[in-house]
């Protein structure tokens, strides 16, 4: 949507990787977006995601959209953990503390059919339990499992290349899902 903007950690260019945090450049990127009138006549919204990934140059760069906000616009910081962010950009939000859903309406967000592993796997976020159903996660959820109750005796190195294998997606959102299910796993275990 062209009065949409999301700032977000960008991608190195040499490496493919993603930055480790939020560069200068790209939260300038935000002040210039809010220096055009809306394009469809509107309210022109803004997403920082997240705040705590601003590196203390962006932080700062940001700080003069939230002390003097436009007309008609609205910004939405993430916040991970708040400690991390600066107290001055703290200072000028209000607070909107989310809590996790319910099992059934994780399960409603994803379709209503998939497994209870997968749903468990989600933890109250109905967008992690639609992106594990799109990955193959709920198909083989059951099987995830199996393999990660054979850590104790085989070992990580050898459940977790496999997990990799087993998944969907490309290379970042096969790692990503066999973190999460490692530490799901992890958790119950401790």
């Amino acid at each position: 949507h062209p009065d949409l903007f999301i700032l977000r950690r960008g991608v190195n260019e040499r490496t493919g990787k993603p930055k480790r945090d939020i560069a200068v450049e790209d939260a300038r990127a935000l002040g210039h977006f809010f220096s055009m009138a809306p394009a469809e006549g509107g309210m022109r919204v803004a997403i920082v995601d997240a705040v705590d990934e601003l590196n203390r140059n962006a932080a700062n760069a940001i700080l003069k959209t939230l002390e003097e906000p436009p007309p008609r616009a609205a910004l939405l910081l993430v916040c991970h953990a708040p400690g991390g962010a600066l107290a001055t950009i703290r200072s000028r939000c209000r607070k909107l503390a989310l809590r996790p859903l319910s099992d059934d309406l994780v399960r409603a967000a994803a379709g209503g059919d998939v497994s209870d592993e997968l749903v468990r796997l989600a933890r109250g976020r109905p967008g992690f339990a639609i992106a594990l159903k799109a990955q193959g996660g709920d198909t083989l959820a059951k099987d995830l499992e199996a393999a990660l109750a054979r850590i104790p005796t085989v070992g990580a190195g050898a459940v977790l290349p496999v997990l990799f294998e087993r998944t969907g997606g490309d290379a970042d959102e096969r790692l990503g899902l066999v973190i999460e299910i490692a530490a799901d796993w992890l958790a119950r275990q401790a």
